[in-house]
């Protein structure tokens, strides 16, 4: 898990993409070693943490996240389960809120508005990171 939230970080950073084939691989790995691991009960906690992202495309229907950043909490999900999606998504919120405050105050701005441009936008991968190893902290996996 954290090669691919630091491939993805830096992919994010560096061309504010996220690609397919590392969600794709997030998720297969995730249903895969949950079926090794645990047979179908492992299968049914990888797909309610696949489940437990679905509500998130209501965030990228409103732009408020990318599509890249709902498949990528996906793979966490498949490869974590549900509750640790959960906590990884409390900890990615906080993450990039004080990333954008941090950006906010360098630019000497006192307010969010007006909104930021698009070339602005800040990437939201590493705080998913940051929020993952929070999630590995707080569960006490870590």
């Amino acid at each position: 898990m954290a090669v691919l939230l630091l491939s993805v970080s830096i992919s994010d950073i560096l061309v504010r993409r996220i690609p397919n084939r590392f969600c794709v691989f997030g998720v297969l790995a995730g249903l895969g070693g949950h079926v090794w691991a645990a047979g179908l009960p492992g299968l049914a906690d990888s797909l309610l943490g696949i489940a437990a992202a679905l509500p998130l495309l209501l965030l990228y229907a409103v732009r408020a996240f990318g599509a890249g950043d709902v498949k990528l909490l996906m793979a966490v999900g498949a490869l974590m389960g549900p509750g640790f999606l959960l906590w990884t998504l409390c900890g990615a919120v906080f993450a990039a809120a004080l990333l954008a405050l941090a950006v906010i105050l360098r630019r000497g701005r006192s307010t969010l508005l007006p909104p930021l441009a698009k070339a602005t936008r800040l990437p939201f991968a590493p705080a998913v990171a940051a929020g993952a190893v929070f999630a590995f902290i707080h569960l006490h996996l870590l």
